[in-house]
């Protein structure tokens, strides 16, 4: 009787460490699956964001300026940059974009007029999601003379990144890192089945 109680004892022991096992393994599985969707796609999700423009969104200048510039918290990338300035001649931006540093910046026709002028912008993000947007400002008729020293703050920057001058077009970029997500979630649980079921 005692040695029959032995052997139960001895197999209750060996089943145990390897039921432990498994809990080990399987709360890893889980950690890293977690990891994977709650760590990984924050910094791919993170879009660039504009601080600021110059001349500043609804500004009134002297005289049209020889560049509009778009500050940004990152710098943008220059494919599917483009930045369009619509005034009283129609279209007056000279060239391509220059991206220097975190900023976008677009030289204009020399001699504008008087006048309203519009920018509408599309930049892509440094993680390749593009961003697009439009301000306006005013550049006022009459001599320098006649004119205020300063009519209005050449930028004026707000204090955290603006979400209404810019549309994020999100939908074709997205997708993937849904894919990416799935991959470790599916292996977890076909992993766990198959050692649920030794």
């Amino acid at each position: 009787m005692r040695h029959g109680l032995s052997r139960a004892g001895d197999a209750s022991r060996a089943v145990g460490p390897v039921g432990g096992g498994r809990r080990i393994w399987l709360t890893a599985v889980i950690a890293a699956v977690l990891f994977t969707l709650y760590g990984t796609p924050q910094a791919a999700w993170a879009h660039n964001a504009l601080l600021g423009t110059t001349p500043a969104d609804g500004a009134q200048v002297k005289a049209a300026p020889a560049t509009v510039v778009l500050t940004f918290n990152e710098p943008a990338i220059s494919t599917g940059t483009k930045v369009l300035v619509t005034g009283p001649d129609g279209q007056v931006a000279v060239g391509a974009p220059a991206l220097i540093d975190n900023t976008v910046q677009q030289e204009l026709k020399p001699g504008l007029p008087a006048g309203e002028y519009t920018v509408e912008w599309r930049v892509t993000s440094a993680d390749g999601h593009p961003i697009n947007g439009s301000f306006s400002f005013q550049a006022l008729a009459g001599a320098a003379s006649d004119l205020p020293t300063t009519v209005s703050p050449a930028a004026s920057p707000p204090s955290t990144p603006s979400s209404s001058t810019g549309n994020e077009e999100s939908g074709q970029g997205s997708g993937w890192l849904w894919w990416f997500a799935a991959v470790p979630i599916g292996l977890a649980l076909v992993l766990g089945w198959r050692f649920s079921r030794r």
